[in-house]
């Protein structure tokens, strides 16, 4: 390998985290950062419906109403200031022995998810899925070939 092929390949490995640091290889459920939807609100988002946030999760718990908003605000401002969407429904999570990662647990396939008419009210916002085939988890796949 040439001393350009080696510094390419130096930052490419720099650009993906792939210690236990990253929730795409150790995912942790967080008050601030972790909805957990509704069963039915799943099953309604992958056969392509728009939903009411107030579907998906119980906006009358407190827990809920605070992560909605973050998450919300995160996925906007990163869709608009970098054309990156950061707001993910998950399916499924592999979990396995490691000495390199406390928790073990890293999501297997994500939907992208695609917040409509960010400028409503938290309540009356609309989120949908962008695409109905899910993305494999290749920061989890980098990080077991590492």
């Amino acid at each position: 390998m040439t001393d350009l092929a080696q510094r390419f390949q130096q930052w490419a490995d720099e650009l993906v985290d792939l210690s236990g640091r990253n929730d795409l290889i150790s995912f942790r459920v967080t008050k601030t950062s972790t909805i957990i939807p509704v069963e039915d609100a799943v099953r309604r988002l992958l056969s392509g419906e728009s939903l009411q946030i107030g579907q998906v999760v119980d906006l009358e718990l407190v827990e809920s109403r605070k992560a909605e908003t973050g998450l919300i605000r995160d996925a906007i401002e990163f869709d608009e200031q970098q054309g990156i969407e950061v707001f993910k429904l998950v399916s499924g999570f592999a979990n396995w022995k490691s000495d390199k990662v406390s928790n073990a647990d890293a999501p297997l396939f994500l939907y992208s998810l695609l917040v409509e008419s960010p400028a409503t009210a938290i309540g009356k916002i609309k989120i949908k899925l962008v695409d109905d085939e899910p993305e494999l988890n290749t920061v989890f796949l980098l990080h077991l070939n590492a």
